[in-house]
């Protein structure tokens, strides 16, 4: 770390350094490092092999995939310098996880590496408002940052706690915070710096998900997902008892002055609710407003009635607007002591002046986090484009020179970008859980914020659709996009999603190989290929299968279940061969279409399939990678080829139409050349 973004002692006093934070542009690109790396030599070939083929060395094409995705964030403030400090948490999967500090008026920010974890859920101020405590995972540590001394001052595992959610601060002047792991609650003392076991309230429930401070000092849990429910802990006597009728439902809530707020209800000292609340509310529906929990403190109230919010202190003759802004999918994580707001939307941060009429976005360009790409596809003209793991944006690579852009958010909201696919150079793509298609048109100027590029094509969550499982494919002659979807209550149903390219009406057709999830999809001119199985969630028995429909009719045509099999995915066409490609439970397979079964393979057979897809990209092979190896395989015999080792374990692969491979090993992409 060079001493220019080295963390400073004095940051939190504002005297120090810091780099100007640049207002972004749609995009910020780097260039990549093209050395090569070397291969070991190719296995000798034996009876189930192709001829050895010529060494193929892999080529680093960098690391593309590098945006910054907050997950939550505190506002601290100083009253000797009369500034506010927004400190953010960044995911970073491959890499030690990030705190930014900004200060928003001066345009300066500092990092600081924090000692454990990959990103923080949980983030939450002391009651002193001079130290900062921080839940992390995937390791499950609590650690205390110290805004005097600049640095952590405290770093304490959790056992068997991967995840630690949020935190509330205790009557006791403890700091409560639940843990996925047997759904247990545990206290840190801000004094001593040790974590203290409370015990599970509701097993066998494996997540307490919520933790909210009472005006007792007493903590309202809220468990899930087993059997979903509520219960108080008292830290005075260290028991656990039920809420009373009209908390049962409650998912979680604060303190303002005195009263115990949520959502639309407030609830008095003794838990019983208080209708209408002792405070000015909206014009307009009594109802229609709901408490920013992230913003209200113990004195100060804000609430949202639709875009417009509003604050108040006891005192006050009426409620004082802030601002009247649609902050598309963005979360308040703050209020300043002005009364202004802080925010977060995707890799960008914002903030509301009182009496704004416009949201004020930023984006750090600077030491941005390297991050693991899940999916790759070609755009098949000269471009590959790929998602992180979570976070809804993209990144786009030259194929040959590695040369990379980031985007921002592609819808309004975040999630997990997952699938994408290319059609004359205009990218399509699903978002989870909004269950929104998207289109970006990447010769058109950005500007998703206001709709025009990348824009929404259709919006399914409220149609019953639960997850994109099978991908999503455009169709013969570019005019609809088809997509494979798990929905029903079990996560045991399944459909087909038909969008128009342009208009984005979208037709759905339910369960068509009868009640599975959609695993995979493929289109030609004339028929519709499915797979269905078992997803993620998935309750009760399902059968994995392969199927087909007609294009037109959407009338089964022909199919056959895979016995023994759960999950089935990653379907590709190899139309030299006309065959069906896919993973069975990781295993190769393969349909001839000609004669709708199952084609014989070697024994022993192809070594498995690790990671997404399998590439078809021309030619009279499909090729795909299995841990570190690239496999290309005869998808009408199975005869197959190591032709190249990658340096790790790849998580996502793709090839360009009569181009090269390429696979993302960690963070780093590499290219693998066919030509």
């Amino acid at each position: 770390m060079s001493a220019k973004h080295r963390p400073r002692r004095d940051m939190f006093r504002w005297l120090g350094i810091g780099v100007c934070l640049v207002i972004s542009a749609w995009t910020y690109g780097q260039d990549a490092s093209t050395s090569p790396v070397s291969g070991p030599p190719s296995p000798p070939p034996d009876k189930n092999t192709a001829p050895a083929p010529e060494k193929i060395y892999p080529k680093s094409l960098g690391y593309p995939c590098q945006n910054y995705h907050f997950l939550s964030g505190v506002v601290a403030y100083n009253p000797e310098t009369d500034r506010n400090l927004m400190a953010l948490s960044s995911l970073c999967e491959v890499s030690p996880m990030q705190i930014i500090f900004v200060d928003y008026k001066s345009r300066e920010f500092t990092d600081v590496i924090a000692p454990s974890g990959s990103g923080a859920w949980a983030m939450s101020l002391t009651p002193s408002g001079k130290q900062m405590i921080i839940g992390a995972f995937f390791t499950g540590h609590v650690m205390l940052f110290d805004f005097d001394q600049w640095a952590f001052v405290a770093d304490v595992p959790v056992p068997d706690a991967p995840y630690i959610w949020n935190f509330a601060p205790g009557g006791d002047g403890r700091m409560y915070f639940g843990v996925f792991g047997e759904g247990r609650l545990f206290a840190f003392d801000l004094e001593s710096k040790t974590v203290t076991p409370c015990g599970s309230g509701l097993p066998p429930n494996s997540s307490l998900r919520w933790v909210s401070p009472l005006p007792d000092g007493r903590i309202l849990c809220v468990y899930g997902t087993e059997q979903p429910g509520a219960r108080i802990y008292d830290p005075a006597s260290g028991t656990y008892a039920d809420p009373p009728e009209a908390l049962r439902h409650i998912q979680r809530g604060t303190v303002w002055n005195g009263l115990f707020v949520s959502g639309n209800q407030v609830f008095d000292r003794e838990l019983k609710p208080l209708d209408p609340p002792p405070f000015p509310l909206p014009a307009g529906d009594s109802k229609d407003w709901s408490v920013i929990l992230e913003a209200t403190s113990r004195d100060r109230l804000y609430l949202q009635q639709g875009t417009a919010i509003y604050r108040y202190q006891p005192g006050d003759s009426g409620l004082t607007p802030v601002c009247d802004i649609d902050l598309k999918g963005g979360r308040i994580i703050g209020a300043t002591a002005d009364g202004g707001l802080y925010g977060i939307r995707g890799p960008q941060y914002f903030h509301v002046e009182p009496g704004s009429t416009a949201l004020d976005r930023r984006t750090i360009s600077q030491r941005v986090p390297y991050r693991p790409p899940a999916l790759l596809i070609p755009d098949n003209a000269g471009n590959v484009w790929g998602a992180p793991p979570l976070g809804a944006t993209l990144f786009m690579m030259n194929d040959k020179t590695g040369v990379s852009t980031n985007t921002g958010l592609v819808i309004d909201g975040d999630g997990v970008v997952k699938s994408l696919v290319a059609y004359n150079e205009i990218i399509y793509g699903v978002v989870d859980p909004a269950n929104e298609i998207f289109r970006l048109n990447p010769a058109d100027p950005w500007d998703q914020f206001s709709g025009k590029n990348p824009r929404s094509l259709a919006v399914l969550r409220n149609r019953g659709l639960k997850r994109c499982d099978g991908g999503i494919v455009v169709g013969p002659g570019g005019k609809k996009l088809y997509s494979g979807w798990t929905m029903g209550e079990g996560m045991n149903e399944g459909a087909v999603a038909i969008t128009d390219i342009e208009s984005g009406e979208t037709k759905i057709l339910e369960n068509p190989l009868g009640k599975a999830p959609i695993t995979g999809i493929a289109v030609d001119e004339n028929f519709i290929y499915l797979l269905t199985g078992s997803v993620e969630g998935t309750q009760g028995e399902v059968k994995a299968s392969f199927g087909v429909i007609g294009v037109d009719t959407f009338q089964a045509y022909a199919g056959f279940p895979l016995e023994g099999v759960s999950a089935a995915r990653w379907l590709t066409l190899a139309k030299t061969k006309n065959t069906a490609v896919f993973s069975a439970d990781g295993a190769i397979r393969a349909v001839n279409l000609d004669r709708m079964r199952l084609v014989g393979l070697p024994n022993p057979p192809p070594p498995n399939v690790t990671a997404p897809g399998i590439s078809w990209p021309g030619g009279s092979s499909v090729y795909y990678v299995s841990d570190r190896q690239v496999i290309q395989m005869d998808p009408a015999t199975g005869v197959f080829s190591v032709i190249a080792e990658l340096p790790t374990k790849a998580q996502a692969f793709c090839g360009v139409r009569f181009g090269d491979l390429y696979a993302a090993c960690g963070a780093e992409v590499f290219r693998i050349p066919l030509i």
